[in-house]
């Protein structure tokens, strides 16, 4: 009789044990998954900082040189092809139109200097400090990392 005793409490401690086990592969599958989710956030975040980096630096060579040439528009448009895949349709809209207003900014500079010339060379550079100054406001809810998307 006590070897039957005996081996009902040893099936108990091994049943505990098995269900302990599975517990703490259970919390470590957890944590993993945890892990996993912060690095894919932080990816993301490097990729789309990259580009927010990308952005500040063109609309700075503008304001600072008053210019843009054909290679630095070439080298925005590399930086920030993949934009598509990492920001939503109100970033994709502002890529857009800071690269259309670039390329008139660079006609019009191509332009003989005229009156009227000078005065819509003056609004788009207005247009590029403007759009500087708001950068912060139209990157913050993909570069927080309270409200990332």
């Amino acid at each position: 009789m006590p070897s039957f005793d005996l081996t009902i409490k040893i099936e108990h401690i091994l049943t505990f044990l098995t269900v302990i086990v599975a517990l703490l592969v259970a919390f470590v599958a957890y944590r993993q998954y945890n892990l996993a989710n912060a690095k894919l956030k932080f990816d993301l975040f490097e990729k789309r900082f990259a580009i927010f980096m990308a952005v500040q630096s063109f609309l700075l060579d503008i304001l600072s040189k008053a210019n843009v040439t054909t290679d630095r528009r070439v080298q925005f448009l590399r930086e920030t092809q993949y934009s598509a895949f990492l920001f939503e349709d109100d970033i994709i809209k502002f890529l857009k139109e800071l690269d259309n207003k670039a390329l008139e900014y660079y006609i019009n500079k191509s332009k003989p200097q005229t009156p009227e010339v000078i005065r819509i060379g003056l609004e788009f550079y207005e247009w590029f400090e403007r759009e500087h100054k708001r950068l912060l406001e139209i990157f913050s809810q993909y570069l927080k990392f309270k409200t990332w998307k």
